[in-house]
């Protein structure tokens, strides 16, 4: 089976995710953001300008990103999910411990 085509703005974008990751209410600078990423400061200014386009990422500043709203609403949506599953679990758990009558 051939190798899946991985797109390298993709890949770096998705990193700067995780960097911003934390730094939701002062946001951080885009000098910091491209040393933990790796990257030049003017690729990452690329790809935080990319991010922000897509609603991902907020400028806080001049020089400051963080993660928008977006991502951790989707945080919050998958641990709803995650409730109404356990909450599922327990009630088959409940069904099939029960005394019989």
């Amino acid at each position: 089976m051939s190798e899946p085509h991985v797109n390298a703005s993709q890949v770096r974008i998705l990193k700067l995710m995780e960097v911003l990751a934390g730094h939701e209410i002062t946001g951080m600078h885009l000098r910091d953001a491209a040393r933990l990423a790796g990257e030049s400061a003017s690729t990452t200014c690329r790809d935080l300008q990319a991010a922000a386009a897509a609603g991902w990422v907020r400028r806080v500043d001049d020089v400051r990103y963080a993660l928008s709203p977006r991502p951790i609403q989707l945080l919050t949506h998958f641990l709803w999910a995650l409730e109404a599953a356990k909450a599922q679990i327990q009630e088959t758990e409940q069904r099939y411990t029960a005394t019989p009558q």
